[in-house]
């Protein structure tokens, strides 16, 4: 994985195959180590629920502070993943996040997807809260 802004696929390089659970959770054992990570791009793959529990499990240990952008869209993934997702964003693990892709899991409600939509929204009005907070009083 590059740190970049530059969007990746989740296919794998060697064989272009779509990507299902098991290799997501491969790569979660090393996202820890990308930092600079800003933008995840998995869209199009088999990944299913067990593939989001293993990514939001790396958030929750402080895996992916700088992810700003991820698009899970185009997979298998249902409201039981969506829910792992949900708690790790609505517990402030993905303190960086602005855009999240869910399209074309059509096990994903409408429901769940609009708890998402509302979870980020909630976040972008604590940044900017905090960023309020921080010019009033002079911090930068």
């Amino acid at each position: 994985i590059e740190e970049s802004d530059e969007e990746r696929d989740g296919t794998c390089p060697e064989c272009g195959e779509p990507w299902g659970d098991a290799e997501l959770v491969e790569l979660c054992a090393w996202l820890p180590h990308c930092q600079k990570l800003r933008t995840l791009s998995l869209v199009g793959n088999r990944i299913g629920d067990g593939g989001i529990r293993a990514l939001a499990a790396v958030a929750a240990s402080g895996g992916l502070q700088q992810m700003r952008d991820l698009n899970i869209g185009s997979n298998v993934i249902s409201d039981r993943g969506g829910r792992a997702l949900l708690k790790a964003i609505e517990a402030g693990h993905f303190p960086a996040m602005t855009k999240l892709e869910t399209h074309g899991n059509r096990d994903l409600s409408e429901l769940m997807r609009t708890r998402l939509r509302e979870a980020l929204r909630a976040l972008d009005r604590e940044r900017a809260a905090r960023a309020r907070v921080r010019t009033s009083s002079g911090i930068n």
